[in-house]
């Protein structure tokens, strides 16, 4: 897949992180949606015990994806519509929203990771 892909590539760990921010972006972007990375270590010690991610490695890479204005203008209006059944169960649309799409680019970015480099769709509200 070219010199952007992960596959087999001899990146450094900023490298990746680049890349996947890169990739994220871009595909979070078609959606309303944007992301920044961070260390898991960081967000731990902003935290209190019971909230923190004990199991997780600290120096895991992961990102806070936040919505845009584009998000409820152009896309998640159009979801409920489609999803009204799914809506109807749930208390908040803008969080399945949010889990559809995340999901979504996870799983197309799992295509284009070299074996090491995890992507987990892990969410903080209601998984």
């Amino acid at each position: 897949t070219g010199q952007d892909s992960l596959n087999g590539g001899k990146l450094t760990q900023e490298q990746t992180v680049y890349y996947v921010d890169k990739k994220l972006n871009e595909q979070l972007n078609q959606f309303g949606f944007e992301c920044s990375p961070f260390l898991l270590d960081w967000y731990n010690n902003t935290l209190n015990a019971t909230s923190q991610f004990q199991e997780i490695d600290p120096n895991t890479v992961a990102f806070c994806v936040i919505s845009n204005a584009k998000m409820f203008d152009c896309h998640l209006i159009h979801f409920a519509r489609n999803n009204i059944d799914k809506i109807n169960t749930t208390k908040n649309p803008i969080d399945l929203f949010t889990k559809h799409v995340v999901s979504t680019v996870c799983g197309n970015l799992r295509q284009d990771i070299r074996p090491g480099v995890g992507v987990t769709d892990l969410f903080g509200f209601g998984h």
